[in-house]
């Protein structure tokens, strides 16, 4: 059971949930209570299925009407659509329905009924994001760095690269088909770089690579330079939101996976949290090598909700002072907000202490059942080291470079060529096509 419960975790696991520092002990118990509670069930026996009709998608996004044309050929379910939509449902349908999964289903169930009754930090099943494809982006659901506004220039990208030395070529990564919502047709697996440096040369790397006219000048300026996730017991070290959409009539901020956004320590730190146990390369490649799923994180700025809502917040950046995290992925799809396990959690940036520049954050990560999370555990401090002008803060830039010494980062630089960058590029569209966004 706790093999197995382990093994769920692991696959329900993104690399932006890590970024929440998340500790997974909660969520063990939730599910090995349930196991104890459910009979071993085999799958029913399913009848052979019906021949599959197939779609044809031409290079661009239509359709093409000559099977010859085709550039990819998409088997559809008898629905009509394609069986990545279809999986999750039929997964379930598979599998016998046991106690304890019943018991899980009455609880979301009566939860239902009574949300406004939790006084502590929620989460809901739906997307804070839903309404933005069709009121800012003509009705497509997913967003990446490849439709961005305007894109980081191969030339840029080459002269913040330059700064840096080679660290790793990522492996052929695998694309899982039985992930929902995700397409392998056409998948590259191959092509990304990943360069290291010193704490201040990958910080200064990143502010370079994203600082993009057109783009970072939309974003409020409290939002833009580069972030220290101090005290984050995951091995990770900086985020940048430069290279985001920043829509003001929502108050909401995106940030898409895209080269030079997010900083790995390459080896062990014994300044991080717990003596640094959890920062060495093998954590720290884990997640990066998986990019290419191409997730991107919202948040909902507004004012502090309340002390019981978020237990630090201060309301001194007005409607800047909390905001809602969510994670919307594969693909970035805006139209629903990817779950962590059967249990639930609420991420957070809250304000705090007096700092009304808007450099510190906490990053809060509460825990719990049917969307009431009362529990804390995994928080940090979110803490801005280059200001929005790429000039160092001089207070947090100097603890930075004192913390990180001489353990050298990492980060995603992009791709070894144009063609490489490209055929991504032809990756993304197709698979967003494939699945409906």
């Amino acid at each position: 059971c706790v093999e197995a419960i382990d093994r769920s975790i692991a696959v329900t696991r993104t690399p932006t949930e890590a970024m929440s520092g998340q500790v997974a002990i909660t969520m063990r118990h939730l599910l090995f209570a349930a196991a104890l509670a459910a009979p071993l069930t085999l799958p029913r026996a399913q009848a052979s299925p019906p021949p599959l009709e197939s779609a044809c998608i031409a290079e661009g996004e239509g359709d093409a009407e000559d099977d010859t044309t085709c550039a990819l050929q998409v088997p559809l379910m008898p629905g009509g659509q394609p069986p990545v939509l279809q999986q999750q449902q039929q997964h379930q349908q598979q599998q016998g329905a046991g106690v304890g999964d019943i018991v899980m289903r009455l609880g979301r169930d009566l939860a239902s009924f009574v949300p406004s009754l939790c006084p502590f930090p929620q989460s809901f099943s739906t997307s804070q994001a839903a309404s933005f494809p069709s009121k800012y982006f003509q009705g497509k659901a997913c967003m990446g760095w490849w439709n961005m506004p305007k894109q980081q220039a191969s030339s840029l990208l080459k002269e913040a690269r330059d700064q840096l030395v080679f660290f790793w070529d990522v492996p052929e990564p695998q694309c899982n088909s039985r992930v929902p919502g995700m397409s392998c047709y056409g998948f590259p697996g191959s092509g990304m770089e990943f360069r290291q440096g010193s704490g201040a040369d990958v910080a200064k790397a990143m502010y370079k690579a994203t600082t993009i006219g057109g783009v970072t000048d939309h974003l409020p300026k409290s939002l833009r330079g580069v972030w220290w996730m101090r005290n984050n017991a995951v091995s990770e070290e900086l985020a940048t939101f430069n290279f985001a959409r920043w829509l003001p009539e929502e108050n909401t901020l995106l940030v898409p996976q895209s080269p030079f956004s997010w900083a790995w320590p390459t080896t062990w730190n014994p300044r991080a949290p717990f003596l640094g146990v959890s920062t060495n390369r093998q954590q720290s490649t884990s997640q990066a090598e998986t990019v290419w799923g191409a997730q991107v994180i919202s948040f909902k700025f507004s004012k502090c909700p309340g002390a019981t809502k978020a237990y630090t917040c201060e309301d001194i950046l007005g409607n800047m002072s909390f905001a809602n995290m969510q994670v919307h992925g594969p693909y970035g799809n805006l139209a629903g907000a990817m779950p962590n396990t059967d249990g639930t959690s609420t991420f957070t940036l809250e304000a705090m202490g007096n700092d009304t520049s808007g450099s510190t954050y906490k990053r809060g990560c509460y825990w719990g059942f049917n969307g009431c999370n009362p529990l804390e555990a995994g928080s940090y401090d979110l803490v801005r080291i280059l200001d929005a002008d790429g000039e160092p803060v001089a207070e947090y830039w100097d603890e930075w470079i004192k913390y990180i010494g001489k353990v050298p980062l990492f980060t995603y630089t992009g791709w070894h060529t144009e063609a490489d960058r490209q055929r991504w590029v032809t990756y993304y569209n197709r698979a967003t096509h494939t699945v409906g966004c």
